[in-house]
């Protein structure tokens, strides 16, 4: 099988399981069960910057990954041509991120929301994939889709992720803020010992 065509199946096979690893540990959870109003409402108090992260984040993706799968020949030009051994090693990165994902899906359980919000029986996760990243979601998606740059050598998807990335650490610095006001010293004590995103040395 041609190389290029067996790294858009894998780009596909790797969408489809990093989707499954965010949804699955999430079913059922009292946080999603809130009509979509309110979390809609919840997410535009947030500001116009999630709403766009969100947009790039699964529409700009969606747009592009129908266009690099179908590959038209009008997209030549945004292709980087990477060496195969890069994107390879895209694969993998991308493969091991998958069961990671679920990981912290797992271990934070019923503390999961999509919306800025703290839940009724607030924890604050310090084991496992928590035990040196503060926000191992964030950074999953953040490396998947850089993975994804990789597999897929195309420049629009490095365009997508560098117009996310500003629109994520904002939230960040807004989640930060929201678990010091609940959790105080305790919190204070965990960001000196750990990474926001890449674990600290």
């Amino acid at each position: 099988m041609e190389l290029n065509l067996a790294l858009r199946i894998m780009y596909l096979l790797l969408w489809l399981f990093y989707l499954l690893s965010r949804l699955i540990p999430s079913r059922g959870l009292p946080s999603l069960e809130t009509p979509k109003t309110d979390r809609r409402a919840a997410l535009k108090e947030e500001g116009w910057y999630i709403l766009f992260t969100i947009a790039m984040s699964w529409y700009g993706n969606l747009i592009v990954a129908v266009l690099y799968l179908f590959d038209p020949p009008w997209m030549l030009w945004s292709y980087i041509y990477l060496p195969a051994e890069l994107r390879i090693l895209g694969v993998v990165i991308g493969v091991v991120l998958i069961p990671y994902t679920y990981w912290i899906g797992k271990v934070l359980a019923e503390n999961y929301s999509d919306t800025l919000q703290i839940q009724e029986k607030q924890t604050l996760i310090t084991t496992g994939p928590y035990g040196r990243v503060r926000h191992p979601i964030y950074a999953s998606a953040i490396y998947f889709l850089g993975a994804l740059v990789l597999v897929s050598d195309n420049f629009l998807f490095l365009i997508l992720l560098i117009l996310i990335i500003p629109g994520i650490y904002r939230r960040l610095n807004k989640e930060e803020s929201m678990m010091i006001d609940q959790f105080g010293d305790e919190y204070l004590d965990y960001k000196k010992r750990t990474g926001r995103i890449f674990p600290k040395v």
